[in-house]
């Protein structure tokens, strides 16, 4: 017999593009999520605090690609001193403090608390004391970056590899997960 029963295929040319958009799309969705784990970690402060979320796209020239990268930032010292902790430290009283004391009250329980999420109601409380200088004992850091990165592992892999499929779909191909 004659003849040949093979048939080329011709593959299309991955579309890049749709797949950036789509893991762009993945990362808003899964910022909004971890802007809800911060917002539930600081609900109870007395002032908000606000995060700056950033999803940067960076070129590297040589190879062609696009990297995409979610940051969430804030400056504000009491996230910062929370979330890290401090050393013992001195407190003294502002030099424009005329009678050179500090007051404050002397019962105190913190919001919040190492190794949870939550944000609690606290308490600050008489008696009232003054002091020249207070030996600070520190915070202990409740590490809630750490915690948020380790609750939200799995999510981040199920949202990316949904959005890694919706983007390799766009292209025409199939997707299949690993790991």
């Amino acid at each position: 017999m004659a003849g040949s029963f093979v048939k080329a295929i011709k593959l299309r040319p991955f579309n890049k593009r749709a797949m950036r958009l789509s893991i762009v799309a993945g990362l808003e969705e899964f910022a909004e999520i971890v802007q809800g784990d911060l917002e539930k970690t600081t609900r109870t402060w007395a002032e908000p605090v606000d995060f700056d979320i950033e999803i940067t796209q960076t070129s590297k020239v040589l190879e062609g690609v696009k990297d995409v990268k979610i940051t969430f930032e804030t400056d504000d010292m009491r996230w910062i001193w929370t979330d890290e902790g401090t050393k013992p430290h001195i407190i003294k009283p502002k030099p424009s403090n005329k009678r050179g004391l500090l007051f404050f009250n002397s019962k105190f329980t913190p919001k919040t608390k190492p190794g949870s999420l939550r944000s609690g109601k606290g308490f600050s409380g008489p008696p009232k004391v003054s002091k020249a200088i207070v030996h600070h004992p520190g915070t202990k850091a409740r590490e809630f970056s750490q915690q948020i990165k380790k609750k939200r592992a799995l999510k981040f892999r199920q949202v990316m590899n949904a959005a890694l499929k919706r983007g390799a779909e766009a292209s025409g191909y199939k997707y299949q997960k690993r790991g």
